[in-house]
């Protein structure tokens, strides 16, 4: 699988540059993860900071966590707290 950047936007109040890329590959299509590995090797971050599809790539792990939809983080296998239950009313 190659990876080839055709294009950087840094985004200063998100905490990330966003990439537009071209992939190319044989076979099957590549697995998200081998993916997500591949971008962050062309624009040397740790792969634990970018996420795939528009691949974002952030400053931090916290600016990811803060910026990202919820299912995104859960489709890349990070983690992602559960949502605290409203304690229902008593009439």
């Amino acid at each position: 699988m190659d990876v080839t950047i055709q294009h950087k936007e840094e985004k200063p109040l998100l905490k990330r540059t966003d990439y537009t890329a071209r992939v190319a590959y044989e076979g099957a299509t590549p697995q998200r993860q081998a993916l997500r590995d591949k971008i962050a090797s062309a624009v040397k971050a740790p792969a634990d900071h970018v996420a795939t599809v528009e691949a974002s790539v952030y400053a931090d792990a916290a600016s990811l966590e803060n910026f990202e939809p919820r299912h995104i983080k859960k489709r890349h296998g990070l983690a992602v707290p559960e949502k605290a239950k409203k304690a229902k009313k008593k009439k």
